[in-house]
């Protein structure tokens, strides 16, 4: 325990003696504690975003028997969401072009979760959530959440296993969710203006997995401010074929202005997204290559948003390669020649040690439409120690350097200390960091 309030002190007079500097910019003193056990966990934090809490109070293993088992869990606290939340958040599947995304082939239900000791303070929300799985229900899942003047939503999602090779998904969603009044930022793109309010937002998934294949359907419904209802609809498929993997998303949005569950505006495009991932084990080697491609059709008068991407992984016990290249392009609607938007290309090499961990990264970035004189690098090195003991400390320092057409821009050096206490089911972690234009 002496060690503890040594750190704590030292975090403390550490950051605060930056601060004083004037130069530096501080992250101030993180410090949580998190305790786990069979029936609650708890978590406590303090940082410069806020106070972060939360509890979770469950059955632990009294409503599981024999081949049943089951759980039920009431979480309340600053809590986090994610599953077919983000989903109803953003309907549509991501404009990257990377080459190792995958895709989405399971349905979810709406998952709370506790927030971690360094994450930002969230909305005051409390959570209802259970679990069952009998004999060929391999999974179900349900939850109710509710988070004052906000939003209030039910979920519910179950996965039935027929036989070893052929599984269905399925779940629903619905809820009401508040949206803010037209910004400034609508009127300049013309739209309508609308008053504060909420709405309802409705999800529905349905998904398949038979061999190597699996695909999942996705479609919303978003109640219209002025009347009425708008759909999304989304299917991504995934083919394994032995160390191949092939991955197709696609999206259609056809109402040209809809409010999603976020609040956020999203606007009618057709889109899709094409990737291939392959792997080759070769000793204590492993070699992963991936392409991927991305096309956006707007439904307005806008480009047609063309993107493609190709990545290589090699890993080891000890160090990692890792290389990226991407290319940003757009085509007219009604023909003309393709134009160059962007392209990069990224490298990072990093040795894995059981107390040190050297990185070195470089990225390239070509921007034609901006200068075709101009090229931006940067190159990033980063150090981190560690000093596994009863008292786990990490240490970590990265200087950047970025440049524009030759010519130096920027240096940036950050550094930062992390460190971690476990007694039983508490555990105490605390950080803090400063970076420095130089």
């Amino acid at each position: 325990m002496k060690r503890l309030v040594t750190v704590f002190v030292f975090l403390t007079a550490y950051t605060a003696a930056l601060s004083g500097a004037g130069n530096p910019e501080t992250d101030g003193v993180t410090l949580g504690a998190e305790f786990s056990g069979k029936f609650f966990d708890g978590v406590l934090s303090r940082s410069e975003s806020g106070i972060n809490y939360g509890a979770s109070l469950g059955t632990g293993g009294l409503l599981s028997k024999g081949s049943m088992k089951g759980a039920l869990s009431m979480k309340v606290g600053t809590l986090g969401f994610s599953g077919a939340l983000s989903r109803m958040n953003s309907p549509a599947i991501s404009s990257s072009a990377s080459a190792f995304s995958t895709a989405a082939v399971k349905a979810a239900t709406i998952r709370a979760r506790l927030p971690s000791y360094s994450s930002f303070s969230g909305d005051e929300a409390c959570a209802l959530q259970g679990n069952l799985r009998y004999k060929f229900i391999k999974n179900s899942e349900f939850s109710l959440i509710f988070v004052p003047e906000e939003k209030a939503a039910f979920s519910a999602a179950a996965e039935i296993a027929v036989n070893k090779k052929l599984e269905f998904s399925s779940s629903v969603t619905a809820g009401f969710f508040r949206y803010e009044e037209t910004s400034l930022s609508a009127w300049k793109n013309s739209r309508q203006y609308f008053h504060e309010g909420s709405h309802f937002c409705g999800l529905f998934q349905a998904g398949i997995k038979a061999g190597g294949f699996s695909s999942l359907f996705t479609g919303g419904i978003f109640e219209n401010p002025f009347g009425g209802m708008n759909l999304t609809f989304r299917n991504e498929c995934r083919l394994k074929i032995k160390r191949l993997l092939l991955n197709l998303s696609l999206y259609a949005s056809p109402s040209d202005f809809t409010v999603t569950s976020s609040g956020k505006y999203h606007e009618g495009i057709l889109s899709g997204r094409i990737t291939a991932q392959h792997v080759i084990p070769a000793g204590i080697f492993y070699i992963k290559s991936g392409i991927g491609a991305y096309a956006e059709f707007p439904k307005t008068g806008e480009d047609i948003s063309l993107k493609a991407g190709a990545a290589l992984r090699l890993t080891s016990p000890f160090m990692s390669l890792y290389a990226t290249g991407n290319g940003n392009f757009a085509a007219g609607k009604s023909g003309g020649s393709l134009r160059t938007e962007k392209l990069s290309l990224s490298i990072r090499n990093s040795f894995s040690g059981r107390k040190i961990s050297p990185a070195a990264g470089c990225t390239l970035t070509f921007q034609p439409a901006e200068n075709y004189g101009d090229f931006k690098a940067s190159q990033k090195f980063t150090l981190t120690v560690a000093v596994p003991s009863e008292l786990y400390l990490r240490m970590s320092s990265s200087i950047l350097f970025s440049e524009k057409g030759g010519v130096l821009t920027g240096r940036k050096f950050d550094a930062g200390v992390s460190m971690k206490f476990s007694l039983r089911s508490l555990t105490i972690r605390g950080k803090t960091g400063f970076s420095l234009e130089f």
